[in-house]
């Protein structure tokens, strides 16, 4: 298994859990804007970085803590220097008992936990991961300064905490770079982490392009209680949105004018209000706006929005009347507003004893049908290392913790199959790229990449194909307008052939894999195998569906 490709596709958590559930050894590579970084991984644990952020050596940092005296680092690096294969400077401590190895551990996981940190901040950049055997110390090509971590540190827990630390940094103003990519979803989910406090009114996703009313406002709202996060357009709202959602409804606060998502129009506030009532018609919305018309008060009144304000111009107002009397309006709105919001345990209807049963039949269905599609590969057909793949896939597919690492699953096992691809998740008659990885075609210019990429379902196209077809597709990609455009996003060369294969879930398509082997010309592999793993996926998903809401049912009967 390789993988190539960006990471606004896919991006580093995603990467490292990938490696992490494949357990592989090998080297991620990340770089973007000349800067190059290193994380070695071994059975899926990193036991190395190799940072481009200028820093203090292992060295420095170990005398500066008085951990090594000056004229022992001396001696140790005078014994390194000297011999011909240099040999990491933590053993040569070690060896000579300058050191106990717990204590220079716990330093070098902190040097490794800061780089991670430092690399999740990069939202885009290309990466590579090769497959490398590293076996112990010395014997991989590595910064001679450093020091491996025999055992490793569990890429999980890695990302979390270097997810934490960037949050901290961020809010606290201490490290303008390294937070450089947080995202308000990030935000809200470290929000949700904890328990909402006492006095707390929730929490108030506020959305405006403005960044002075947003300041403004934000500052006016927290002094109210409410837990806010800032977004600037729809996509980053509804993401906070969803993140808020898991621990409790957040209310929506939308200007109306600033660009909707594929940057064609200026009424982003009327598509968020869209995609809200389509997604999660539940959540409270108020709408403000400093140029109130009536046909845009129609429609935000015709998507089941109650409240439409109009903010004052310039500088938010502060410090005038109009101003005071609009955060006087707004104050009211969200206090009714709250009048509806529940944590989501009390906004879902138990089901009665009649309704558990039926979903534990379901869920029993589900099982069973598991079980007998996992019986049945002996007779697929496959050879002897597809079929070891395969059980091994089906072996971590039983228990995801996520529906999201049902997707990530799904792209390791084809990038053991495939050189290049992409997931897509359909919904809303498009489908709509989730991630992927693959090559860079040479001398193409990138063309905006996977993730977000639309492609609509009722133009001809490779996945519109898959859905209409209810099926695979094997072969050719046709030279229609959106198959064109799916090309160039990937990297601006067509393959000789190409598959798409689909997750279906209660009958209906509602992810698509697609692939192909560019840069090599040749035909496909056998996709065989990574068929039946969708299919099994597919049953996944809707017992881990099923199992959800008899839990959210059980929590309910408790509470």
């Amino acid at each position: 298994m390789s993988l190539v490709g960006n990471l606004e596709d896919l991006s580093l958590p995603d990467i490292l859990q990938i490696v992490s559930l494949s357990r592989k050894s090998g080297i991620l590579t990340v770089e973007r804007e000349g800067r190059e970084g290193r994380i070695f991984i071994r059975d899926g644990r990193v036991i190395q970085t190799i940072s481009p952020r200028s820093g203090k050596t292992l060295g420095e940092i170990l005398s500066g803590r008085g951990l090594v005296r000056p004229e022992d680092l001396k001696k140790a690096l005078e014994i390194q220097g000297s011999g011909e294969q240099k040999e990491l400077l933590g053993a040569i401590l070690i060896r000579l008992r300058l050191i106990d190895q717990e204590v220079l551990e716990k330093v070098v996981q902190e040097q490794i936990e800061e780089a991670i940190g430092y690399f999740l901040s990069w939202d885009e950049g290309d990466f590579t991961f090769e497959l490398s055997d590293i076996q112990g110390r010395g014997e991989v090509s590595v910064d001679p300064h450093a020091f491996i971590l025999e055992k490793g540190i569990d890429t999980q827990w890695l990302v979390l905490e270097g997810t934490r630390k960037m949050d901290e940094r961020s809010r606290q103003g201490e490290d303008a770079e390294a937070g450089e990519g947080a995202a308000a979803a990030q935000e809200a989910a470290a929000v949700t982490e904890e328990a909402e406090p006492s006095g707390s009114r929730g929490g108030l996703v506020l959305v405006d392009d403005d960044p002075v009313f947003r300041g403004q406002a934000q500052e006016r709202l927290e002094k109210l209680n409410y837990r806010v996060v800032t977004c600037d357009g729809a996509d980053e709202a509804l993401r906070a949105v969803k993140e808020f959602s898991r621990t409790f409804l957040p209310i929506v606060v939308t200007d109306i004018v600033y660009p909707t998502s594929d940057g064609r129009g200026f009424l982003g506030g009327i598509e968020l209000v869209e995609k809200l009532r389509s997604e999660q018609p539940e959540v409270p919305v108020i709408v403000v706006t400093a140029y109130p018309d009536d046909n845009v008060a129609s429609k935000v009144s015709g998507l089941g929005v109650k409240h439409f304000l109009t903010k004052p111009t310039g500088a938010g107002g502060e410090g005038g009347g109009a101003g005071s009397e609009f955060y006087d309006r707004l104050e009211a709105a969200l206090e009714e507003s709250r009048s509806g919001v529940a944590a989501p345990a009390a906004r879902k209807e138990a089901p009665d004893k009649g309704g558990r049963e039926v979903l534990v039949e379901a869920i029993g269905e589900k099982k069973a049908a598991i079980a007998a599609r996992e019986s049945s590969l002996p007779s697929a057909g496959l050879n002897r290392d597809e079929m070891t793949l395969l059980q091994d896939m089906m072996q971590e597919l039983q228990n995801p913790r996520a529906t999201s690492e049902i997707g990530l699953l799904i792209l390791r096992f084809a990038a053991e199959v495939l050189n290049r691809a992409a997931l897509f998740v359909v919904k809303g008659g498009r489908a709509v790229g989730l991630g992927g990885f693959g090559v860079e075609v040479s001398g193409k210019e990138r063309k905006g990449g996977v993730r977000g990429a639309t492609i609509p379902l009722d133009e001809p196209s490779i996945m519109e194909e898959v859905v209409r077809l209810n099926g695979v597709y094997r072969g050719p990609v046709a030279d229609t307008p959106w198959n064109m455009r799916l090309m160039e996003q990937l990297g601006g060369q067509t393959p000789p052939e190409a598959v798409a294969i689909p997750l279906k879930a209660n009958g209906k398509v509602r992810v698509i894999l697609y692939g192909d082997n560019l840069p090599d010309s040749g035909p496909l592999p056998g996709t065989q195998a990574l068929e039946i793993f969708l299919a099994q996926a597919g049953l996944t998903l809707e017992r881990v569906l099923l199992e959800k809401r008899l839990q959210e049912g059980a929590s309910k009967a408790g509470a």
